[in-house]
C-alpha cells in the first residue's frame, strides 16, 4: 500500500493508493461476452446473428416479427412494449389466431453463438394477448452440443436444442401464460466446461388454443 501526504495550504491531505485489483465499479464496460437485445427492430436481428426457423404446420403461420400495438380483425390487439425508447411496438412477437386442433406450432427464434459458463444468467420479459380462453407456450432451450441451429426439420422436432431452461405454461392451461409483462430468469448450469453454443426461444403452443405472445429485453450476462 502506497502513501502520499501532500500539503494543500494549511490542510493535510493524505492520498492512499492500492496496489492490488479494486472493486468493479458500475462505470466499468460490460463484460464483452454478454448480450443485451430490446428488439427495437426485428429486422435487423439477423445481421446481429439471431436465427428464425418455423417449422409449424402448416407451414409459415405464427412467424416472429415486430410487436404491434393496434386494432386488429376481432378488435383491439398486440400490446406495448415492456421497454422502449421510441415506440411502443418495440418487441419481438409471435403469435396465431386462426389455427385448428390440426395444426402444430413450431416457432423458433435463435440467439447468436454465446459464450456461456456455468453462473451466467439470462433473463427476459414476456406476455401473451390481454384475451382469455388460450393457452400459448413457449420453451427456452439450450444447444449444448456446439454453436450451431440445428433443431430439426420437423414440428416435433428439437434438433440439438435439448435442454430445456424454462418452459413457460408446460402444462398447456388456458389463461396459464402471463397477460401483463413478466420477468423470467435462468443461471447455467450443467455445463462440462466453458463453451459457445446458443440459446432458442421456441414457440410451441398446441393446434388453435394460441393467442399469442411477446418477448422483450432479452438479456444475457457472463460473470
Amino acid at each position: 500500500m502506497k502513501k502520499v501526504v501532500l500539503f494543500l495550504g494549511s490542510a493535510l491531505v493524505l492520498l492512499v493508493a492500492g496496489t492490488g485489483n479494486g472493486c468493479k465499479k458500475d462505470t466499468d464496460p460490460p463484460n464483452p461476452n454478454s448480450l443485451k437485445e430490446e428488439f427495437d427492430d426485428v429486422t435487423s436481428l439477423s445481421q446481429k446473428g439471431w436465427l428464425f426457423t418455423n417449422n409449424s404446420t402448416p407451414s409459415g403461420i405464427a412467424s416472429w416479427q415486430q410487436g404491434f400495438n393496434g386494432v386488429g380483425k376481432g378488435g383491439p390487439s398486440g400490446f406495448s412494449a415492456y421497454s422502449y425508447k421510441n415506440y411502443s411496438i418495440e418487441y419481438v412477437y409471435v403469435g396465431n389466431y386462426y389455427g385448428s386442433p390440426n395444426t402444430i406450432i413450431s416457432s423458433w427464434m435463435i440467439t447468436p453463438p454465446l459464450d456461456i459458463k456455468n453462473g451466467d444468467r439470462l433473463s427476459f420479459y414476456t406476455r401473451a394477448e390481454n384475451i382469455s380462453g388460450f393457452a400459448d407456450r413457449l420453451q427456452v432451450r439450450l444447444n449444448m452440443e456446439d454453436n450451431t441451429v440445428d433443431v430439426g426439420s420437423s414440428a416435433t422436432s428439437v434438433g440439438k436444442f435439448t435442454t430445456i431452461l424454462k418452459d413457460i405454461n408446460e402444462g398447456l392451461v388456458v389463461d396459464g401464460y402471463p397477460r401483463a409483462w413478466t420477468k423470467y430468469e435462468v443461471t447455467i448450469s450443467g455445463l462440462s466446461a466453458a463453451k459457445q453454443a446458443r440459446v432458442a426461444f421456441r414457440y410451441c403452443p398446441e393446434g388453435g388454443m394460441s393467442s399469442g405472445i411477446g418477448v422483450d429485453l432479452f438479456e444475457f450476462t457472463s460473470l
